[in-house]
């Protein structure tokens, strides 16, 4: 097994924090408006996590079987 690399230093993460630092900056966003999301490249995304080994799942009520397989940043509510 291959060592991973740390999450909290991957490019996509510091991308989405300087994306939501900045909408909210030009009031785009309140700071509790909602969510944003970020679909992630599979394979940049398997240096820092273990995709075969999934910790949860949330059903969306909808089909997308496109999106099947695929790995998204979302930022929180509450």
């Amino acid at each position: 097994m291959r060592e991973m690399k740390d999450i909290l230093t991957a490019p996509f993460l510091a991308e989405m924090v300087r994306t939501t630092a900045n909408m909210y900056r030009l009031g785009w966003d309140e700071r509790n408006g909602g969510n944003i999301s970020l679909l992630l490249d599979n394979a940049e995304l398997s240096e820092y996590l273990d995709l075969n080994h999934v910790l949860r799942e949330i059903p969306t009520g909808f089909q997308a079987p496109s999106l099947a397989g695929r790995c998204f940043l979302v930022t929180g509510t509450g």
